[in-house]
């Protein structure tokens, strides 16, 4: 049966082992779906090359004869001559123009463009997928290549360059195949970072789970099995590549001066290089046997032992443990070795209850690392229709706190490209909620979705992320943060919480290759307690972005109108995931955010977004907005007086915060004012401290002048309020540096002031 191997048998380990001889592991290796793209590839790529050599050999046979050697053609007998004009007749390579090579570069070209740029689209369904498109894309480059260097008259007289050009070129694709088609090393563990919402989750499970302060033995060993079969299968060629990348460079500059060799003495060298370059197609053609053979038997024999080891835990009817060993093994690894058999072992442990919500999150985390299918599609549609109420809430939030671009809306919104699953999702999503906030007697909470550039961190006036040169570039603004934690209200320490979204007008580009950054500079404000968790970033559109940047030189700041929109939609999208929160967002005047913000509350029926608040950092022109663009598109409207209400205009936070408690008292107290007014005196004091230079010059006292004003204004509100303490006062750029002076002095005095002993034994030093 070609599914035979799908089957766990009942025998002893050595007797299973005695049955794994070589014929039938590579039976069972050639149907196992995840060894197909890397087989069919293999062998295409040798059908090719065998190919190309019969072309080579031709070479020889139509008037190359001489430069490796051999008879020339004026002394071939009858046979060689009648052998001669039937590969003229033939004339297998001589058609191949430059135009043919330039078109065949063209496909290449647009094949990767469509491949990066379309990320929906049906090349990255899977990763297999991925392989096998990127692969043929190296194969149409590589053997156009070849076919024109062949064909063309003004090469063709340096064979021995072609040779050893064609050698590096097939090389090359040979180790970009086996790059594309392997297991992919980089699935992490479900606990990727620090500090996210997952430790909390784990730290949660320890705690309330059954037997959770226990480790159970079973699980223990059955972790150290998988970890140890699953890096035998990825371990094995990735450690053979990390060998060949460092010697790749070396290989490669040897071969262009072998190459240039060649066209210095066509002649002489011929002979040399053609056997040279054959010798090296000889090792590769034994490699491809190799690797072939590795895939089809030796992987094999560690997926069935993959498999027989995720079966018997489900047997074992053991919920612990298979807890346990989904937290210590990454789970798309282990999916890509034991592919389907995994899959329905996962599944049939969620029909059977042994799964908590944890549990379902480190699957559905593992499919999307793996890649999602239809079949995995349903699969997370199964998962996720299983949890009901705060634990559809939870499995939520612990998909999105991943701490990187995998998120809960990168799931829904295009991992699952089948409309009908999505439906079903979302409409689950709305049930639940609606029992969570019947049983918590209203909301969850409140999320706060964010900008980045000018909203969190000053851009600089560097375009195109921003128009703010106030604050130095990158810095973050005064009480920023504290004002996002007092509004995340439902966050506490130690808990599953994550609710701090930014919506970002930087586009998505491929993969984490665009967020990276962002969440690079997240995990450090982390680290520096600065953030209270890390975020979750919905990127823009990439067409989007560049439409606007081309455009704003002609049209200004109505060039951000399509980056608004799109902040909208992701928003209005983003909300049918949480239908059981609030929404805050906040953003910026210098591009599409007033725009975005005004249509988030005129189109707020169900009354869930409690405020926007727009920073005002636009120096020259006009910002846009809904009454910019009144009477030039149709169908924009005016605010109306209650939700001008809630649209807030802010110069510093200690302002918006002044102006939130305002508009709704429940949302920020008087106290929680006065901790975001002190926040921004100490938070603006150092970063004074830390630019000096820049705060000196007269032209940037206004972010001086403003936090003054709002701060006396915030004075004020407390005094009305009853609050017994005073804000503290904020200093003066003269008093700034005193203290730096000061301070610097007492650094230096105290260095010299160690007696020489202690200079001695270093513990002044220390």
């Amino acid at each position: 049966c070609p599914c035979s191997h799908r089957r766990v048998s009942t025998r002893s380990p050595s007797q299973q082992s005695q049955l794994c001889f070589p014929g039938r592991a590579i039976i069972m290796g050639w149907y196992n779906r995840s060894h197909l793209p890397i087989v069919l590839l293999a062998v295409f790529f040798a059908v090719w090359i065998s190919y190309s050599r019969f072309v080579a050999f031709e070479d020889l046979l139509t008037g190359q004869a001489g430069s490796y050697g051999l008879t020339p053609p004026s002394e071939w007998t009858g046979d060689e001559v009648c052998m001669l004009d039937f590969c003229a007749r033939k004339d297998l390579h001589r058609w191949y123009p430059a135009s043919h090579l330039l078109a065949a570069y063209g496909v290449a070209v647009a094949l990767l463009i469509v491949y990066f740029v379309w990320e929906r689209g049906p090349c990255h369904h899977h990763r297999s997928t991925e392989a096998v498109y990127l692969t043929v894309c190296v194969f149409i480059i590589v053997a156009a290549s070849e076919r024109w260097e062949r064909s063309s008259a003004v090469i063709t007289s340096s064979s021995g360059a072609i040779e050893v050009r064609s050698a590096m070129q097939w090389g090359m694709a040979i180790y970009l195949m086996m790059k594309y088609c392997d297991i992919d090393e980089a699935v992490p563990h479900f606990l990727v970072q620090e500090k996210t919402t997952r430790i909390y989750a784990k730290c949660k499970t320890l705690l309330e789970g059954k037997n959770g302060l226990e480790r159970p033995p079973m699980g223990i060993r059955v972790a150290d099995e998988l970890n140890r079969e699953i890096l035998a299968v990825v371990g094995r060629s990735h450690g053979f590549q990390e060998k060949l990348e460092i010697a790749i460079l070396p290989l490669f500059f040897s071969a262009f001066m072998l190459e240039e060799l060649g066209l210095a003495y066509p002649q002489e060298l011929s002979l040399a290089l053609g056997i040279a370059c054959n010798v090296f197609y000889t090792a590769l053609y034994g490699f491809n046997v190799y690797w072939i053979m590795w895939v089809l038997h030796f992987r094999q024999l560690h997926v069935t032992k993959v498999q027989r080891l995720v079966k018997g835990l489900l047997n074992a009817h053991d919920d612990v443990s298979l807890r346990y060993v989904l937290w210590h093994v990454p789970v798309g690894s282990l999916i890509a070795v034991g592919a389907e058999h995994v899959e329905d072992c996962l599944m049939q442990a969620l029909l059977r209850g042994m799964l908590d919500t944890t549990s379902k999150a480190v699957i559905i985390d593992g499919l999307m690392k793996f890649g999602m299918r239809s079949r995995h599609q349903k699969q997370v549609r199964d998962i996720i229709l299983t949890c009901a109420g705060r634990d559809a809430t939870e499995l939520k939030t612990l998909i999105d706190g991943s701490g990187g671009y995998q998120n809960l809306y990168k799931l829904v919104y295009t991992d699952i490209f089948d409309a009908s699953i999505r439906s079903d999702v979302l409409e689950h999503f709305e049930q639940e909620a609606e029992v969570a906030k019947a049983k918590n007697q209203g909301f969850l909470g409140i999320k706060v979705l964010s900008d980045v550039d000018d909203t969190l961190l000053s851009s600089g006036g560097s375009f195109p992320a921003g128009c703010d040169s106030s604050f130095p570039k990158h810095v973050v603004y005064p009480a920023c943060l504290k004002l996002y934690q007092i509004l995340d209200n439902s966050w506490e320490p130690n808990q599953i919480s994550c609710n701090m979204v930014f919506l970002s007008a930087r586009p998505h580009v491929y993969k984490n290759v665009a967020e990276s950054k962002s969440y690079s500079s997240f995990r450090a404000l982390v680290t520096a307690g600065e953030m209270h968790h890390l975020p979750t970033l919905l990127p823009g559109k990439l067409s989007s972005g560049m439409k606007a940047c081309l455009t704003f030189f002609c049209r200004r700041t109505r060039a951000w109108k399509s980056v608004g929109l799109d902040k909208y939609n992701t928003y209005c999208n983003y909300t049918k995931l949480y239908p059981e929160y609030e929404f805050v967002f906040c953003g910026d005047d210098g591009q599409g955010d007033l725009l975005a913000g005004q249509k988030m509350l005129a189109e707020d029926h169900q009354k869930v977004l409690r405020a926007v608040l727009i920073h005002q950092v636009l120096q020259h022109g006009t910002a846009l907005s809904l009454e910019s663009l009144q009477g030039r598109e149709e169908g924009e409207g005016l605010l109306e007086s209650g939700e001008r209400r809630r649209l807030i205009f802010h110069r510093t936070y200690v302002g918006a915060a002044v102006d939130l408690h305002l508009c709704d008292p429940r949302l920020l107290s008087v106290a929680q004012v006065a901790q975001i007014a002190e926040s921004a005196v100490a938070e603006f004091d150092r970063t004074r401290l830390m630019h000096l230079d820049f705060f000196q010059t007269d032209r940037n006292l206004e972010p001086e002048e403003a936090l003054r004003h709002d701060l006396k204004r915030a004075q004020e509100v407390l005094t009305q309020a009853g609050y017994p303490e005073e804000l503290p006062q904020l200093r003066t750029i003269a008093e700034i540096e005193d203290s730096a002076r000061i301070s610097s002095e007492q650094t230096a005095s105290s260095s010299s002031s160690c007696s020489e002993s202690e200079l001695d034994d270093g513990t002044c030093a220390n």
